[in-house]
């Protein structure tokens, strides 16, 4: 569910299948390192050898801006470690924010989905905030 709101929310750069490897790649931390691009970058499905790391970093700049991951560099290396933060605080953070951003039935089936897995949605908005009328 959470890939196919990250393509709804990525558009054309569809950043889900970056996404879905660099969850695979994480050690229950949510925390990765990107020690080698051109490896990333064909394992996600960027075979074109003169765009593959640029369509691979497009990807990770789309997932930081959307807020499903936190990027740092090292040394050179502008995208080197990825902290994959928790989703489903993500998706609250950005319906709280943007609620027009997530669509309606996608956030219906989320709802049905957590109560199906027993899931606490632990998100709450900042001090003073309160969620509008949606």
């Amino acid at each position: 569910m959470i890939c196919t709101l990250v393509k709804l929310l990525g558009g054309k750069r569809d950043p889900s299948r970056v996404y879905f490897e660099l969850w695979t790649r994480q050690r229950d931390d949510g925390f990765v390192e990107i020690d080698d691009p051109d490896e990333l970058a064909q394992v996600c499905g960027f075979w074109s050898p003169s765009r593959a790391v640029r369509s691979l970093r497009e990807a990770l700049s789309a997932l930081s801006d959307l807020g499903f991951i936190r990027l740092a560099p090292k040394g050179q290396r502008k995208f080197a470690f990825a902290l994959i933060l928790h989703p489903h605080d993500v998706v609250q953070r950005i319906r709280h924010e943007e609620p027009r951003k997530i669509p309606s039935w996608w956030w219906a089936l989320f709802e049905m989905r957590t109560d199906d897995i027993g899931a606490r949605l632990r998100w709450e908005p900042p001090f003073g905030e309160f969620p509008d009328d949606l």
